[in-house]
């Protein structure tokens, strides 16, 4: 690929327990190594997100009653036109629960939880209250604050767009914060990679711990997302994520990329990305794993799930 990125978090806490980049360079001769190698993408490169995007936007309707796990959702057989635009999914599917709209990575479906059941309003309220388009705070240099427009400047296509993980950009961190907040019950909290600074007398100069930012959703919904979310790894786009003996909630992410010249969606490039959390009933580990212009495959389930499920099956043994 042209770069990856993999962000290890405790959901709990919000301890950066792992982060790396490729490439990378040598730090004891940075200056050996291009500009794009030192950059910490983790935090400094924001991207569309993709179906990563959706698990957010759900969780906001089931908090604020408007659907539940079996509400069903006509996805159209993969065809559906809004306003001037036709949106399609990558295979044709029926009336399906929520559910499935999350288990299966429906497009359509996405679009319709945004633009018809949450609205404008309410769509850019939740991508706001999940941090996207704002700096986490991370004790880390260079973070970006990723993209989200006010609505003044949303456009008819927005609606759909964005809940499908386009129009809006974000950092591999944020995106890791935000389903942390799904995995912890419901608090989004604010990231930190250094424990504590300690002088060599023992004085302590530099403490973080776990610090709430705010409450998102409530302890009901989150705990129905984290069943929708284990879907998706055991029936659905996120199979390779699997552990033997463990259970893994994650969703997938397949990102076409904009072409620079033809400033339009290229079918040739993407970003793919996979963002989760394990044990699912007591989660102690928040991964996301994103992979820009994978070769051959690409698509998130295939590239970057076993990704996750190798760092699950190694970085448990380290955890209580």
């Amino acid at each position: 690929p042209q770069w990856a990125t993999v962000i290890v978090m405790d959901p709990r806490t919000g301890a950066i327990l792992a982060l790396a980049n490729r490439p990378t360079f040598d730090p004891n001769h940075p200056g050996r190594s291009p500009a794009e190698s030192r950059q910490n993408r983790a935090v400094a490169a924001p991207y569309e997100p993709g179906s990563t995007l959706t698990p957010f936007t759900a969780a906001y309707a089931l908090d604020l009653g408007l659907l539940k796990p079996g509400s069903r959702i006509d996805c159209e057989m993969g065809l559906w036109k809004h306003g001037p635009r036709i949106l399609h999914d990558h295979h044709p599917y029926g009336t399906i629960t929520l559910s499935d709209v999350i288990k299966f990575s429906s497009n359509i479906g996405a679009a319709k939880i945004g633009a018809l059941t949450l609205g404008r309003n309410r769509l850019h309220e939740c991508m706001a209250a999940w941090g996207f388009g704002s700096r986490t705070g991370v004790d880390l240099a260079s973070e970006d604050d990723g993209r989200l427009f006010p609505l003044s400047k949303w456009t008819l296509y927005s609606d759909t767009s964005v809940p499908m993980g386009h129009e809006i950009s974000v950092t591999p961190l944020q995106l890791a914060t935000a389903m942390s907040a799904i995995a912890n019950g419901g608090t989004l909290l604010k990231p930190y990679s250094v424990r504590r600074i300690v002088s060599t007398d023992g004085t302590v100069l530099v403490e973080h711990g776990r610090q709430e930012v705010r409450r998102v959703i409530g302890a009901k919904a989150a705990r129905e997302m984290v069943e929708m979310l284990k879907g998706v790894v055991e029936e659905g786009t996120g199979k390779k994520a699997q552990v033997p003996g463990v259970a893994v909630a994650g969703k997938t992410g397949t990102t076409q990329k904009i072409d620079p010249q033809t400033k339009k969606y290229t079918h040739e490039k993407y970003i793919s990305s996979f963002v989760g959390f394990a044990p699912a009933e007591d989660p102690k580990l928040c991964i996301a794993v994103v992979i820009d212009e994978p070769q051959g495959a690409y698509y998130g389930g295939t590239v970057a799930a076993p990704v996750v499920g190798k760092i699950v099956q190694r970085g448990l043994v380290y955890v209580k």
